[in-house]
């Protein structure tokens, strides 16, 4: 049997400093970022030599 790849979606307001849990933070403040966006978000997963996929709007 095959196993199917897990996904995980990263947006980048659940990594911004600037946003609360109420606007779509899904860390704490205090390991967030301030000006998060798509490309800092894809950065972090090269770095980290995730596998990934950037889908834009």
């Amino acid at each position: 049997m095959l196993r199917k790849k897990r996904y995980f979606v990263l947006y980048p307001e659940y990594f911004d400093k600037k946003l609360s849990r109420k606007q779509g933070r899904k860390i704490p403040r205090n390991k967030a970022v301030e000006g998060c966006n798509l490309s800092k978000v894809a950065y972090a997963c090269k770095y980290l030599e995730l596998e990934y996929e950037v889908e834009k709007d």
